[in-house]
């Protein structure tokens, strides 16, 4: 992550911390755009816990893979705590 990146990344945070949730997501969502691993990552968590946004399981996975693919390897474990949650709701159904 180079500086700018990680100043705007900073950026979003302050701004969640803030109650700005909004302008933190949008923060993210352009970062994404530059194929920031971390605000990728984030974006997927966000979705999939439906904080600021509706939740969005297949949204979620689809960051969390991209993010993952991209180095950031915590991705892929969340992505099998999304999936053994999902499966073990599906198996309480």
């Amino acid at each position: 992550m180079n500086e700018k990146e990680y100043t705007l990344y900073l950026e979003s945070k302050t701004e969640f911390a803030n109650g700005n949730y909004q302008k933190g997501i949008n923060i993210l969502e352009n970062l994404a755009k530059m194929k920031n691993k971390n605000a990728i990552f984030d974006l997927g968590i966000i979705n999939y816990n439906g904080l600021y946004v509706s939740k969005n399981i297949e949204k979620a996975v689809n960051l969390l893979l991209l993010s993952g693919d991209l180095g950031f390897k915590e991705a892929y474990f969340q992505l099998g705590k999304i999936y053994y949650e999902e499966y073990k709701n599906l198996l309480e159904a």
